[in-house]
């Protein structure tokens, strides 16, 4: 046992570790032992030269800092700057004897040196704090002084503005004065010179007028009137001037006179007076231009003596002022002066402008002014008074400031020896200082070596031990156990692996060993599961394949069942018959949604279902479960509702098809295991912004429940409730799961709240996107009331939330004696909502009454719970009554509200949009492939109903030849045919020169992941899955209608297309070849012809031209010209058209018209021989 213990590799490992512990030991003694002489020169430097350090270093400090608050003491300010300095001061000389104390014992002289520089600074600082303290105060009276002095010049300026302020005014207002003087004398003249004027303007124009009386009428006019105008001529003159009025009475005097000769003494004595006036009226206006001068001379030399005696005021007044201005900042300046020099000049400047001040005060002389005079004289003895005080503060101040200049300069070399003193004191215990590290230094470094050399010891040892207990003893046996472990990582299991020892090695050896064998076997284990894997994936391969096929096989007919009601539903049907098909459109929906939950179920298991996201009617949705499921509610005598309220928009955007198939699932489901009572379906809206909308679903029964043991497993994968449940009610228990992972994979989750005897509520919540799409309301002009009744309050409460929100006042009744009372009442009564089961039956009596109102022209609508109520609306006089059948859809009620009411026209609308489906493909050209005769038929109906143009051909050797000989917008490809299946044809298609854009669509049965991708892959440009939905098909067909107008083309209008887009150049369309010859044998006998006949036109006619043979070479290009068109070879028509023109005009230069025929016809002869080769005469179909 101990040997075995001997081994182990723990053990030797711990010999090991002690071997090194004690070699460690040894070298940590050796050290302490050579420290010893450093923690001795350690004590002595912590001790001695430590404590003297700190005390020169602090006495440096102190120093440094005493001279600073020296320095700020003396040049403080203020009073708490003064004192905050000194008591600063006080604290450092303070500090200074005990940094002292510390030296005492080492530097005794230096010591005492020390002590009495602070003594000597100590005195001083008295002194220097004294001073300043003086200066203080002696600066604060003088700025009182000064601010005295500012406020005596502030109200010198108050009292002396105000006056010249007012002796300008009076200055202004005296010269006003004197000018509104003058002015007045220059008016009264001017007035009476006016005046003057228009007097004798008015002796002017009365002469005149006398004059031109004389001149007409003669001396008799004269006598008879001239006496008026004489008194107004003598009144006029009678107001002028004297001289004026002695020569005017003249003329009065000869006029009033007898005369002679009238005419020659009137005139005579008016052109006498006409002289006389005019000269007076010279000299009048020279005497009124003499009064003007003097007027203006005498204003001119009052203003100038006024304004002389007043400028000589003001400007006294104003050199006054200046002169107070400059005294009062001479003793501003004086304050500060720094030396009594400074002092004496500014106090002589001082008093010379006082002087000057003095005398201009005797210079105003206005009496406005004696008061102001005494004033400033005051004021500048004043001013005076305040100079002496400062005079004498001042002289104080200059000697304080050179008290304190010689202080500052004694305080500076006190600080100055006491710094050089610290300083010297400081370098020689640095020198004893360094000294002891030096030695400290060395005696370290000794130690150093000394330990260097134990731990190399120490470290040889250790590595000698681990060589030898280690290296030798696990080295090579770990080496061997790394490689056998890569081995075993690189799969390489057949190397053998040896056990050595006892130890802990071997135990891992032996565990290599185990791990080997596990990897064996799980070698084997992984080659077994990859042939179950193979295995299963064959299986689900042929899963799939049988999936594919079985998909195939249902979709085929569903799509002809979809596709024929449709046709039917597009024909003119009464609401019974619409209703009828359009639950058997929805019955077949709802029977493909089963097909697609097979489908679904493998696509779950594979990942690869995929959520749409695409605009859908929502209402249309609702209407198909009503459809699917009424029925069998019905037929369990179940009542069915659906609660959606007005908020819930028409369209959003989702996946309309996953939804509908979990709503029926849940639908379903209630009305299987309820077997009487209700089953609702209630739908609102519970979030809103402005992109989305937040919808919750809730269908709830009251069947047979579910315990909460069984709702822990109810959405797993094939479980239903219990085992009794499925013996009952049947199913596999896939539809809750496959329903739960749909509405996960739209962001939901469906939620269970169930009792078991008291039914159950299935509820999830969906957010979808908005879609800009109008809802219904009707815009009523006037009120409008509509009367539910109906026997259910639930049902007529939802019905009345709709017809709120259409704009109606509601009055809802329960049984037919609320009814018979509300009509006896004589209300109004709009519309009428009719329960049909309250007015027949036992109800003879307000059956009757209901057909008299309806016969009055009473709008009526009949509420029905099932096929049964609607067989007896059929044998009643109502029959005519618009019906409409439970569970309601919003649409359905707007739409037969509208209808009923007349509101908007409903047969117009149904026609228009018939028309606009009828017109949705108008012009588009397609070609349509499948091998299925049915769905050919279906197609062409389809496609021709929206307006198209279709030509269906049914195989794949077909659709190349029509393709190759006619335009078309888009193909329609049938994927599984016989010979040639729809992705070798497109290949094919792709393959030939100028078919890479034609659109090709896949129509397939397929509905397996992946079909998709292969269609894409060969070429097609999208794919559409059978049953064809017909709004599908039309929005992807809309995608390639062609941008203009489509009309049918002749070949006239065809040959002037540049380009057909067909084949490069020549471009025949053999079908409408085919049309006009009227048969295949005649078509196949011409063409050939045509190459025999016309290859080598363009020669012919080179020729021809060549040799002036314009009419037979004109004659050739119109018979190639006819020849073309009547095989359809429209570009080869249009060439040889142009040159029937061009030599009829007489033109010969048509060299690149020829060539350009030259190419068309070799084009056209080459089509030609491959459609012959290709298509024989069965499998060419013409477009019907």
């Amino acid at each position: 046992m101990p040997f075995v213990a001997m081994k182990s590799i723990t053990l030797r490992l711990r010999i090991a570790f002690l071997i090194v512990a004690a070699t460690t030991l040894c070298a940590g003694l050796g050290a302490l032992w050579v420290f010893r002489s450093v923690d001795q020169t350690y004590t002595n430097i912590s001790h001695e030269s430590y404590p003297a350090t700190r005390a020169i270093a602090g006495l440096e400090k102190n120093a440094l800092e005493v001279a600073l608050a020296l320095h700020l003491l003396s040049g403080a300010d203020d009073e708490m700057s003064r004192e905050d300095a000194f008591r600063q001061l006080n604290i450092l000389l303070k500090q200074a004897p005990t940094h002292l104390s510390l030296l005492e014992s080492l530097h005794s002289t230096e010591n005492q040196a020390l002590a009495a520089q602070y003594a000597q600074i100590t005195k001083q600082a008295a002194e220097t704090n004294q001073i300043v303290h003086d200066l203080i105060a002696i600066d604060k009276e003088n700025r009182q002084i000064v601010q005295q002095v500012e406020q005596m010049r502030l109200g010198f300026e108050k009292k002396i503005d105000p006056l010249l302020h007012n002796a300008k005014e009076d200055l202004l207002l005296a010269a006003g004065k004197t000018s509104a003087q003058a002015g007045m004398q220059w008016a009264r003249m001017n007035e009476n010179e006016k005046a003057m004027r228009l007097g004798m303007n008015e002796i002017r124009a009365e002469t005149f007028r006398l004059i031109t009386l004389i001149a007409t009428e003669g001396e008799e006019g004269f006598r008879r009137k001239g006496g008026e105008n004489i008194d107004r001529l003598e009144k006029a003159i009678a107001q002028t001037e004297p001289e004026f009025r002695a020569e005017g009475m003249k003329m009065i005097k000869v006029l009033r006179s007898p005369m002679n000769n009238v005419g020659r003494e009137a005139s005579t004595a008016m052109m006498a007076f006409y002289r006389d006036t005019s000269r007076l009226t010279r000299k009048y206006q020279d005497e009124v231009n003499r009064s003007g001068d003097l007027i203006t001379q005498d204003t001119t030399n009052a203003v100038v003596n006024l304004v002389n005696t007043q400028v000589q005021t003001l400007t006294a007044s104003e050199q006054l002022k200046s002169s107070y201005y400059q005294l009062a900042s001479s003793l501003r300046k004086m304050v500060w002066s720094a030396n009594e020099a400074a002092l004496k000049t500014d106090s002589d400047s001082f008093q010379r402008i006082y002087q000057n001040a003095l005398v201009i005060t005797q210079q105003i002389n206005n009496p406005l002014f004696k008061k102001a005079q005494a004033d400033s004289r005051a004021a500048l003895v004043d001013l005076e008074q305040q100079h002496k005080q400062i005079i004498e503060l001042t002289k104080r101040r200059i000697m304080l400031l050179q008290l304190l200049d010689r202080l500052a300069k004694e305080n500076h070399n006190v600080t100055r020896a006491l710094l050089d003193t610290t300083h010297a004191l400081n370098s020689s215990v640095s020198g004893d200082l360094s000294g002891q590290v030096n030695t400290l230094d060395a005696d370290i470094k000794q130690s150093t070596h000394l330990m260097m050399i134990a731990t190399s010891v120490a470290i040889l040892i250790a590595l000698l031990v681990g060589w030898v207990y280690v290296s030798r003893s696990l080295g090579n046996r770990l080496e061997r156990l790394a490689s056998s472990m890569r081995s075993l990582s690189q799969g390489q299991l057949g190397e053998d692996l040896q056990v050595q020892g006892h130890d802990e090695v071997s135990d891992i050896e032996l565990g290599v060993l185990q791990f080997r064998a596990l990897l064996m076997q799980q070698r084997e284990q992984t080659e077994a599961l990859r042939l179950a894997r193979d295995e299963a994936q064959a299986a689900v391969k042929m899963k799939s394949e049988f999936l594919a096929n079985m998909s195939h096989e249902i979709r085929t007919p569903l799509t002809a069942i979809l596709g024929y009601t449709n046709l039917v539903a597009d024909h003119e049907l009464n609401g019974i018959q619409r209703q009828y098909i359009g639950r058997a459109q929805n019955a077949a929906q709802m029977l493909l949604g089963v097909v697609n939950d097979v489908l679904d179920f493998s696509k779950i298991e594979a990942n690869k279902l995929q959520i749409e996201s695409s605009p859908f009617d929502l209402m249309q949705l609702f209407s198909q479960l009503a459809g699917t499921v009424a029925i069998q509610a019905q037929a369990k005598g179940l009542r069915l509702s659906f609660e959606i309220t007005p908020e819930v928009p028409t369209w959003v955007v989702g996946d309309a098809l996953r939804l509908g198939q979990v709503l029926l699932n849940l639908l379903n489901n209630a009305i299987k295991f309820t077997e009487q009572g209700d089953v609702n379906l209630h739908v609102r809206c519970v979030r809103e912004d402005e992109q989305n909308i937040g919808l919750l679903f809730v269908v709830e029964d009251s069947g047979i429940g579910i315990s909460q043991e069984a709702q822990s497993r109810l959405f797993s994968l094939f479980s239903q409730a219990d085992s009794s449940t499925t013996r009952r009610f049947g199913g596999s228990g896939l539809g809750l799961a496959i329903s739960q992972q749909l509405i996960q994979l739209m962001g939901g989750q469906i939620r269970v709240q169930s009792e078991v005897g008291f039914g159950s509520e299935f509820s999830f919540e969906l957010s979808f996107l908005k879609y800009a799409q109008a809802e219904y309301r009707i815009d009523c002009v006037v009120p409008r009331r509509a009367v539910i009744a109906d026997s259910s309050p639930d049902h007529a409460l939802h019905l009345s939330q709709h017809l709120q929100f259409m704009g109606f006042d509601c009055v809802l009744l329960n049984n037919s004696a609320q009814l018979a009372a509300y009509l006896q009442s004589g209300h109004q009564i709009d519309l009428l909502l009719l329960e049909v089961k309250l007015c027949h039956g036992s109800e003879a009596q307000l059956c009757e009454q209901m057909q008299q109102l309806y016969a009055t022209g009473l709008p009526m609508i009949l509420l029905c719970y099932g096929l049964d109520d609607v067989e007896i609306t059929q044998n009643s006089s109502l029959r005519d009554c618009p019906l409409l059948i439970k569970p309601l859809v919003p649409s359905l009620i707007r739409s037969v509200v509208s209808q009923t009411l007349k509101l908007d026209l409903p047969a117009d609308l149904a026609r228009n949009q018939a028309l606009a489906e009828r017109e949705a493909l108008q012009g588009l050209r397609i070609l349509l492939v499948e091998d299925t005769d049915l769905l050919l038929e279906l197609g062409l109906t389809m496609l021709s109903n929206m307006g198209a143009q279709v030509t269906p051909v049914s195989s794949g050797n077909a659709a190349i030849a029509a393709v190759m000989s006619s335009h078309f917008d888009v193909v329609l490809m049938d994927v599984q045919m016989p010979e040639m299946d729809g992705r070798d044809t497109t290949r094919a298609i792709r393959a030939l020169p100028g078919f890479d854009a034609l659109p090709i669509i896949a129509l397939t049965a397929h509905a397996m992941e992946g079909e998709r991708e292969l269609c894409l892959q060969a070429g097609m440009n999208d794919h559409l899955s059978k049953p064809i939905d017909a709004q599908k098909l039309k929005q992807v067909l809309q995608n390639y209608l062609p941008t203009g107008p489509q009309a049918v083309r002749s070949p006239q209008a065809v040959a002037s297309e540049p380009e057909r887009g067909l084949l490069p150049g020549a471009g025949i369309d053999f079908l409408t070849a085919l049309q006009r010859m009227g048969s295949m044998k005649m078509l196949k006998k011409m063409l050939p012809r045509f190459i025999e006949r016309f290859a080598d036109s363009a020669q012919q006619l080179r020729v021809l031209i060549g040799n002036g043979q314009l009419a037979d070479a004109e004659r050739l290009a119109h018979t190639l010209k006819g020849v073309a068109g009547q095989v359809e070879a429209l570009a080869v028509m249009h060439v040889a058209a142009q040159l029937e023109r061009a030599l009829h005009q007489g033109q010969t230069d048509l060299t690149p018209q020829i060539s350009e025929l030259e190419r068309l016809l070799a084009e056209a002869c080459s089509q030609i021989t491959h459609w012959l080769e290709l298509n024989p005469v069965d499998e060419v179909a013409v477009t019907h």
